[in-house]
Formats: C-alpha cells, sequence, structure tokens
C-alpha cells in the first residue's frame, strides 16, 4: 500500500515537471514562429482538398481568428516574459490594425464569426495588461464592434453557422450549428461579465436555437439541419464529443435548462474516456471522414473548452484535469506545436493554442 502510493505521488509529480515543460515548449514554438507584423498563420501549405476559403477575404479572417487565439494562449500565461509581452503586443497591435477589415467573404461564406467571437475574447484580456493601457479607448472600441458584428451576422433562425447554402440573404438564412452558436454566446457572454452591453434579444434568439439541437442526452446536432435526423450519427455522443463540451458551458453560464456543474463534470468525463473517437479525425485531410462524422479540427477546440469546464466542476476537477493533461502532453510535435487539422498554415498555430489554453486551465485545477 504505501508503494502503491508512492508510486501515485510520483507520477503526480512528474506530470507537474512535463505539464509546465510542455506549456514552455508550446510557447516558445508561437513566439518563435509570429510573423513580422504581429499575426500568426497564412493562406499556404494548400493540399489537394482545400478548406473553401474565397479570396482575400476568408484569409484575413482565418488568420485574425487564430491570431486572437494565440494572443489569448500567451495572455493566459501566470508569469509573462519580456518576449511574451512583446509577442501580445505585436498581435494586439496587428488586430487592431485589421478588425474592422473583417467581414462576410461572399454570401456563402460567413466564416468570419470566428473572428469576430475570437478577436472579442483576445481584447477582453489585452484590455486588462497594464502595459498596453494607453491602448484601453481602442481596444474597448473593438470589443464593441466586435459584439455589433456578431449581431449583425446572426442567423435567421437564431444561432451562428460559418456557411449560407440556402438563400445568401444579408442576415444569414442558413442552418446554424450549434458549436458555432456556444462558442459566440461565450464569448457575448464573457463581454457581458466584462460590462458592456449586448442584446438580451440576440442572447434569447441564440440560446432557443441552441436549447433545439440538445438532445436528452445532452448531445447536440451538428446544426438546425438535423432536426429530423437527430439520431444520425454525428449526432450520437462519439460525434458530440466535442460540441456538447461548450454548449453546456453555455447553457451553464447562461442559467438554462437546469444544466449544472454535474452535466459539465459527465461530459468532460466522456471525452476522457471515448477519446479514440475525436482521435481517430486527428489529422485526417478530409472533414468529416472519420468515424462518427469526426472532422479532425474538432479535437483541439474540443480539448480546450473541455479543460475550460474544469473552472465550474468540484469534486472531480483534479482527477478530470490529470486525465486531459495526460492525453494533450504526447501529442505535443517535435516543434512544440499541437496539430489536428491541415488548414492552410493556421492549423498547428489553433491548434497550439487551443492546447495551451488547456493545458494551462489543467494546471490550475491541479493546484
Amino acid at each position: 500500500m504505501k508503494f502503491s502510493f508512492l508510486i501515485f505521488l510520483l507520477a503526480g509529480s512528474l506530470l507537474g515537471v512535463d505539464l509546465d515543460s510542455s506549456i514552455d515548449r508550446g510557447v516558445e514554438f508561437l513566439l518563435t514562429e509570429q510573423n513580422p507584423d504581429g499575426s500568426f498563420g497564412g493562406p499556404g501549405r494548400t493540399k489537394g482538398l482545400n478548406i473553401y476559403a474565397p479570396g482575400p477575404g476568408a484569409h484575413l479572417d482565418f488568420k485574425t481568428a487564430v491570431t486572437a487565439l494565440c494572443m489569448m494562449s500567451l495572455c493566459q500565461l501566470e508569469n509573462e516574459s519580456k518576449e511574451v509581452r512583446e509577442s501580445i503586443s505585436r498581435a494586439n497591435h496587428y488586430l487592431l490594425l485589421n478588425y474592422s477589415k473583417v467581414k462576410r467573404a461572399n454570401a456563402l461564406w460567413v466564416g468570419n464569426v470566428w473572428s469576430h467571437s475570437y478577436i472579442l475574447k483576445a481584447m477582453l484580456r489585452t484590455r486588462k495588461k497594464t502595459y498596453l493601457a494607453a491602448h484601453k479607448k481602442v481596444i474597448d472600441a473593438c470589443v464593441r464592434q466586435q459584439v455589433k458584428d456578431l449581431a449583425t451576422y446572426q442567423y435567421l433562425d437564431g444561432g451562428w453557422g460559418y456557411y449560407d447554402f440556402k438563400h445568401h440573404t444579408d442576415k444569414p438564412s442558413g442552418t446554424s450549428m450549434s458549436f458555432t452558436t456556444a462558442t459566440c454566446l461565450l464569448s457575448l457572454q464573457e463581454a457581458q461579465a466584462a460590462g458592456f452591453e449586448v442584446s438580451l434579444k440576440v442572447i434569447e434568439k441564440a440560446l432557443f436555437q441552441l436549447k433545439r439541437q440538445r438532445r436528452p442526452d445532452n448531445c447536440f446536432l451538428y446544426s438546425s439541419s438535423f432536426h429530423f435526423y437527430r439520431n444520425r450519427s454525428i449526432n450520437k455522443p462519439q460525434g458530440s464529443l466535442a460540441r456538447s463540451q461548450p454548449a453546456l458551458q453555455a447553457l451553464h453560464l447562461y442559467k438554462q435548462s437546469g444544466i449544472g456543474v454535474k452535466h459539465l463534470e459527465e461530459w468532460v468525463g466522456k471525452l476522457i474516456k471515448m477519446n479514440g473517437w475525436l482521435d481517430m479525425g486527428r489529422k485526417r485531410p478530409e472533414p468529416h471522414e472519420s468515424w462518427y462524422a469526426v472532422a479532425g479540427y474538432f479535437y483541439y477546440y474540443g480539448h480546450y473548452y473541455a479543460a475550460g469546464n474544469l473552472r465550474y466542476c468540484s469534486a472531480k476537477k483534479k482527477p478530470l484535469a490529470k486525465s486531459l493533461a495526460k492525453i494533450l502532453i504526447p501529442k505535443q510535435e517535435k516543434n512544440g506545436s499541437w496539430f489536428d487539422f491541415p488548414l492552410y498554415d493556421y492549423g498547428h498555430f489553433y491548434g497550439t493554442a487551443y492546447a495551451l489554453m488547456a493545458l494551462q486551465d489543467c494546471r490550475a485545477a491541479l493546484k
């Protein structure tokens, strides 16, 4: 018994060392690979089948969203070195120069909602940095614009998505997606908590649509187009592992549908237990080609929101955090990045940002 207890303590201490080292390597990757203009990623690394990204507009949207994620991951660090502060400042400058140019790329492509959502979250972090205090008015103006833009691009059905395959209307008429809706709702909730005004009508419509896409078992439909196909494989637990993390968090924070801590803990546990279903889609070059129609780009996205849910967990927080960290650390690439999908030259950057934030949430939960 004593020997087993010593092994348990040793394993815990080694995890702490590995966790710190893994985070440091991820940060070093971002600092080394940041573009001269302060952004991260780019439209390179094309392949035979590329994600649809029409013209320079879509790539500006991709780049600003990824830059915002990378900046968020650096802002979350407990101790900021001079190099980290400089990197954050450069990324912040890039976003402030370009946020007003972020638009819907064409009538079909509405991927700019990811940019608005993550630029919003990133600016809510940099406005707290004392070394960026001189830019606070401009940062706050950027925050208000992102809130406005999310309202502008809210779909007619109340949620958010990134394609309008239907009528190409000014107010998108496509089918909203549960995970995109949850992502936008969480950004708006953070803005509200920081004291910014957000339309209650926008929130109510989005919550209605998100609840409508929720199954009784807390799986979430891939999109509103599945209302009459709720039992398709993509909507089952294995297909919903990543989507359920932000969706349940959003419903919990907005005090909807009786979603509580036990539901968050349950689904973080499911993501850990059933991780192989997500992992089989990781790095596959074609979206949704894996079992349960899982796409590779769901992998680190899901772990980021799952680790974020640890903040609201109680008794199971530490074991869940330890298990998540043990999943993420071995998947770090040799160059210090994390990578789940070949999305031009953005994949290694958003993957690293998501994983870094997830591991930092795990580290905080283990203290």
